[in-house]
């Protein structure tokens, strides 16, 4: 893929990844309904046309703002056709439905399936894009997305057969009453309860991870927005680095977790995304050759800039959903000001050139850090 069609590919994507952030939200926020419905003798195949006519309506409601927006967009992300826009409203459609499913399947604790269904998302990825060098020995932006849309496909059709199956072993057990007004009443409450709240801040973080690269496609040369989204994504690594840690260790601690506990976790998170964001600043031309190809060395300069605001959004997300697990949601009436402000100024002023746009945002990131550390220590939460 050329340097120019590899930025509209991921300006595309980070688009795409903009939409469906409260997805993985959606989906523990379904399980969790179905585990407390265990025991209420509801028919499940009731409860999957439940949860997908109710998805089947916000799906369609985005797919028509996207199809509307085509043009718009064809227009902003300088493309030469409108088809890649809209097979990407056509991924986000199935995206957007793959939870009423996967919820169901995690509330049923089939989590070898879950597995599965996800890992065959990147496998008929992985499988389409051979296919596609083999058969053209290049890809195009229009390829790249087409082999996204096989990956989920695969993983659309194994979770449907999976749930039928599981439909068929219980049809004649214990499923018998029609009643789905505790289902109603349990759906309302979770999506009227913590959802709106985690689905705003996962949006937000999504909004300062991505939204570089789309803003670097519309004001950049294209070349330039290529290299810059090389970098955006090797810099990603330093904020996704220290999850695991964020996700398994916080997961069970946050209920009785101390202070200390946290802040011991803070900084081994930040050691870990320091370390690979030193390695950006004194090898970056290195790293991009291992990871991607020798072609995007052009992206070491804007490389240095961001990994080191990506580790600081590292931190500053550990401390943000350590608030977040305590019900404590004060500091987000600052941080999501604070984030738009950001993007605005850049919009407005600083995006002139590759290193201005990285820089602004790496300062946005370094704000969001000092935003923690304020509301941690004065115990604003």
């Amino acid at each position: 893929m050329s340097v120019s069609d590899y930025g509209a590919f991921n300006a595309l994507y980070a688009m795409i990844i903009l939409i469906i952030t409260p997805l993985p939200i959606l989906e523990m926020t379904i399980a969790k309904i179905i585990v407390g419905l265990k025991g209420e003798r509801i028919p499940l195949k009731k409860i999957e046309i439940f949860f997908f006519k109710k998805i089947l309506r916000w799906s369609f409601f985005f797919w028509c703002i996207g199809a509307i927006a085509c043009p718009w967009l064809k227009s902003y992300f300088h493309l030469e056709s409108g088809l890649a826009v809209y097979f990407v409203m056509c991924q986000m459609g199935l995206l957007l439905l793959l939870p009423s499913l996967t919820g169901i399947l995690q509330g049923l604790t089939l989590y070898t399936t879950l597995c599965v269904v996800w890992c065959l998302l990147n496998l008929g990825r992985i499988l389409a894009g051979g296919l596609l060098i083999v058969l053209y020995g290049r890809f195009s932006v229009l390829g790249a997305h087409a082999t996204m849309f096989f990956g989920l496909i695969l993983s659309f059709a194994l979770s449907f057969v999976i749930l039928e199956r599981q439909i068929g072993r219980e049809k004649n057990n214990y499923y018998e009453s029609q009643n789905l007004l505790k289902l109603r009443k349990k759906f309302r409450g979770e999506f009227s309860g913590t959802f709106p709240v985690l689905a705003l801040y996962y949006i937000t973080i999504a909004f300062l991870l991505n939204v570089n690269i789309v803003i670097a496609r519309h004001y950049l040369a294209l070349e330039d927005a290529g290299l810059y989204a090389v970098a955006a994504i090797i810099g990603r690594i330093a904020y996704y680095l220290p999850g695991i840690l964020v996700s398994v260790l916080f997961s069970e601690t946050a209920g009785q977790a101390s202070r200390n506990t946290i802040l011991k976790l803070g900084l081994v998170a930040g050691l870990a995304s320091g370390l690979f964001g030193l390695i950006c600043w004194f090898w970056p031309e290195l790293l991009i050759d291992l990871l991607i190809g020798e072609k995007y060395a052009g992206a070491a300069s804007a490389l240095r800039i961001i990994a080191p605001g990506m580790s600081f959004l590292a931190v500053a997300n550990l401390f943000f959903i350590y608030f977040l697990g305590r019900e404590h949601y004060t500091f987000l009436y600052t941080f999501i000001p604070c984030s738009i402000l950001v993007v605005v100024l850049i919009l407005l002023k600083f995006h002139t050139t590759s290193l201005e746009i990285a820089t602004g945002m790496t300062g946005g990131a370094f704000g969001c850090l000092l935003l923690a550390l304020v509301f941690w220590r004065m115990e604003v939460v």
